[in-house]
């Protein structure tokens, strides 16, 4: 009888755990910060090494420019990410964490250190693109625009079909090419 008392409220955690990581992306898609923080306390009172719950509060925090308490939640997420023992299944979250960091000290100004975690992010996983994509954002908008080039071309190796890749290459193309006609010759 005590054997499937515990085999009943391990069925109730599991079943509020994946009832709750579907509330947290209803929310987030609801665009309802204020909730999700509240939900994601919830379910750190509950599962309080939750790397999900992190990262979701993290990315509320972020929406509601609390740019401290989002980088702090980002740490925490990655550093349980990092310990979880399926991490394969969660390969992802270690490109999609460095991004979102990445975004953060873009918002605070701090250019060094969000493209210090854009390089984090293209390291995480080498046959990804969303790290050398957002990397090369971040680079055209501090207008190292041969570097964001190196970055996309690099992205179009790894999926060399990608059309919104190759379009996005040939737009900053074209503004390299338009840099170099108002540099007067003898300048470069």
């Amino acid at each position: 009888m005590i054997r499937l008392t515990g085999i009943f409220k391990k069925i109730s955690r599991l079943t509020f755990y994946w009832k709750a990581i579907g509330r947290l992306s209803t929310l987030w898609e609801a665009n309802e910060y204020e909730n999700l923080i509240s939900f994601c306390n919830l379910m750190l009172s509950k599962f309080p090494t939750d790397y999900f719950a992190f990262y979701y509060r993290g990315l509320a925090h972020e929406k509601l420019n609390e740019l401290d308490l989002a980088i702090e939640d980002f740490n925490t997420s990655e550093r349980f990410l990092f310990t979880a023992q399926r991490q394969s299944f969660l390969k992802e979250y270690f490109t999609k964490i460095p991004i979102h960091m990445s975004k953060v000290y873009r918002k605070k100004q701090d250019l060094e250190k969000a493209l210090e975690y854009a390089d984090r992010a293209v390291q995480a996983d080498n046959k990804e693109t969303v790290g050398l994509i957002w990397r090369a954002s971040l680079k055209k908008d501090m207008e190292d625009l041969f570097g964001a080039s190196e970055d996309l071309n690099e992205a179009l190796r790894r999926k060399p079909s990608d059309k919104k890749l190759k379009k996005m290459r040939d737009v900053l193309t074209y503004h390299i090419i338009q840099e170099q006609r108002r540099v007067p010759d003898g300048q470069n």
